[in-house]
């Protein structure tokens, strides 16, 4: 991620790679992180960078940690953990892929959703439809 290759609107926030930033930053849309955050994140798409670090909360749409996420976070549609990602804290998720090549060793397990049966089967389709629950990556 360059900045040259970025479409970013008056929405969203773009931290480079020689960059630290002390504080929250809220944002309607898109954050890039190639640099290090020392705060909260809040917005609807959030990009953390191969070296990019967020050392606090994150609450986003959705997600692609390609570095260091240090913190809790809540991500409510897709997070995408890509080979390069970390993870340090507790997430709550929708949807989460992992790309092939993490070598994580933590324990995943997903929260039920409301109304849980313990059949098998609606357990499967409730497990593609309710929000992951993670620990450490």
């Amino acid at each position: 991620m360059s900045a040259e290759h970025l479409s970013l609107n008056e929405n969203s926030a773009y931290v480079g790679a020689c960059v630290t930033v002390k504080g929250d930053i809220v944002a309607k849309d898109t954050v890039i992180v190639e640099g290090t955050v020392e705060g909260n994140v809040a917005a609807g798409l959030v990009r953390i960078g191969p070296n990019g670090a967020i050392k606090g909360s994150l609450a986003a749409a959705d997600a692609e940690i390609k570095g260091l996420l240090a913190e809790k976070a809540d991500i409510k549609g897709f997070l995408h953990l890509r080979s390069t990602g970390r993870i340090e804290g507790k997430i709550s998720c929708g949807d989460l892929e992992v790309e092939r090549g993490r070598g994580h060793r933590r324990r995943l397990h997903r929260r039920p959703c409301a109304g849980r049966t313990h059949h098998r089967r609606d357990a499967r389709r409730r497990w593609n439809s309710g929000r992951a629950d993670i620990g450490t990556l």
